[in-house]
């Protein structure tokens, strides 16, 4: 295999044109077949790109994405004038192949961003990110505006609400606690946008619902039937016709069917809204496999700014999936599987003179370590997944008193808990784990189901491993989190091959100076 070849092309502001322009980076000087212009060889080695699906090392969990910085030498100074160009959230590509690939063949490492640019009197160093770091922003921004005048206005007031952040929902909630956006009019905000239906309560007790409004004006001029609420659903508002006792709470559905608030579904309407995602950002492959896989309903509300990714953790979470951004630059969403199907690259320890092909690889280092979840892998016997979240519990004497023992009890809980189990792994595993999920599953029967799934994945021996090893090129874009590989060694019962599904992996540095090597986390 000849020398592999790294690429970087940036995009950054040029102040001296008042436009952006591209700037090409290798490790070593490049201007193969088909390539765009010359890149520049300043790469001072390769950046670290490490990924995981979820938590370093866990199969659920924060995703965590780290990347690295791309330092670029600059010993004659050529590159100082770079300290005046615009990097934030500017693209970056990173390729890699070996010298005489064509350009258009070469395999794409990481396509983020540039947070920064630092500079020394021998280098300059780019601090690097993956696409992720978009999502972690608020859910909402939008604030109320204090601007009410009366019984006009939806906006609260200066000694009210003004200056808080407004709601929003996604999917389907139960016993949320709307917004009081107007006192004098009596009117209440779930979400700010569209949802699909409301049901208010009062004291957990059921408000009658008339007619919806056409519009926000219709709102504003016609108060409700005492004892009545309608709603403007396209502004996510709804009206009472009497002031309330008690406390006022609302199950809200955002989306119009049921199919259209599956994991998969809320988890592209995250991205796309408050992420700020266009649709060819989103591998929709993907989507409509996690809606093939589980298509139960689910939902999530906040009340101010919490942030986007956190919110699409806890909806991949509640399906056993995870979500992040490939190195191509497009949003996936897998659910966790056991490993089945064709792998992409089969790891064996080469014998001297035997030379990887395209489908195999040498295993340099492989060990065998424990996982980092709760229980470190130990096989389950029990799996309690809470699911059916009450946003707002509320004590018996928060009720009115239509409000009957069975509901009382139920609006007194946070969660409902659905629990699968096989007390036959407790005779080999003294230790066996009891594990507890938190979900944003809505009904007892898709609860249940999950909880079941995972009990039948995690009852039996699961491995992790970290393998390391040298790819080609086309390898590279072959192996990704999510893919299928399997490892046959004549050890830990592997002589035919297991298979494994790729849980992290980190390039770039291996400490014995071989930019090429790969260190795979691989679960299964």
């Amino acid at each position: 295999m000849s020398k592999l070849v790294y690429l970087a092309e940036i995009e950054a502001y040029d102040p001296a044109i008042s436009a952006v322009r591209t700037l090409r980076f290798a490790s070593s000087g490049w201007a193969g077949t088909g390539a765009p212009g010359f890149f520049d060889g300043r790469i001072m080695g390769v950046p670290v790109l490490s990924r995981t699906a979820f938590a370093p090392g866990t199969t659920s969990g924060r995703i965590a994405q780290g990347i690295g910085a791309l330092n670029l030498a600059n010993p004659d100074g050529a590159l100082d004038a770079l300290a005046d160009y615009g990097f934030d959230d500017r693209r970056l590509v990173m390729r890699v192949g070996e010298e005489r690939t064509p350009y258009a063949d070469m395999a794409i490492l990481l396509t983020g961003t540039v947070e920064q640019a630092s500079f020394t009197d021998a280098q300059v160093t780019l601090r690097l990110r993956d696409r992720l770091w978009t999502l972690d922003k608020p859910m909402v921004s939008a604030k109320y505006l204090g601007t009410n005048s009366g019984a006009t206005g939806v906006e609260g007031t200066a000694d009210t609400i003004k200056g808080q952040t407004k709601p929003r929902i996604f999917g389907r909630v139960i016993n949320m606690a709307p917004k009081q956006v107007n006192v004098p009019a009596q009117i209440w905000q779930v979400s700010d946008g569209p949802v699909a239906a409301i049901t208010a309560y009062e004291g957990g007790t059921a408000i009658a619902t008339g007619a919806p409004y056409a519009d926000l004006a219709a709102l504003q001029a016609t108060a409700p039937a005492a004892g009545q609420m309608r709603a403007w659903l396209g502004g996510g508002l709804f009206r009472l016709g009497s002031s309330p006792t008690f406390a006022i709470t609302a199950d809200v559905d955002e989306g119009a069917l049921a199919a259209d608030r599956t994991a998969a579904q809320v988890l592209s309407r995250l991205a796309a809204g408050p992420g700020g995602l266009l649709t060819d950002d989103i591998d929709a492959a993907d989507v409509a496999a996690l809606d093939a896989a589980n298509a139960a309903q689910v939902g999530i509300w906040t009340p101010g700014d919490g942030p986007t990714l956190a919110a699409m953790e806890a909806i991949a979470n509640s399906v056993g999936a995870w979500v992040g951004f490939d190195r191509l630059g497009k949003l996936r969403m897998r659910r966790l599987e056991r490993p089945d199907g064709a792998p992409v690259v089969t790891f064996r320890m080469l014998r001297r003179g035997e030379v990887a092909n395209a489908t195999t690889a040498d295993i340099i280092r492989l060990e065998r370590v424990p996982l980092a979840d709760q229980g470190r892998g130990v096989p389950t016997w029990q799996t309690t997944l809470r699911y059916a979240r009450n946003w707002t519990p509320q004590r018996r004497n928060e009720l009115t008193g239509a409000v009957t023992d069975a509901r009382a009890a139920y609006l007194a809980e946070e969660w409902r808990s659905a629990v699968a189990k096989d007390e036959a792994v407790k005779v080999k595993h003294l230790g066996a784990s009891d594990l507890t999920f938190d979900s944003l599953l809505i009904s007892e029967a898709d609860a249940e189901a999950e909880a079941a799934r995972r009990q039948a994945m995690t009852s039996v021996r699961r491995d992790r491993l970290r393998l390391g090893t040298v790819l080609t090129s086309a390898q590279l874009a072959a192996v990704d989190l999510g893919s299928i590989v399997s490892v046959q060694v004549p050890r830990y019962g592997y002589a035919a091959g297991r298979l494994m599904v790729v849980i992290g992996l980190t390039m770039g540095v291996d400490g014995l100076d071989r930019p090429d090597f790969v260190t795979l986390d691989l679960w299964g």
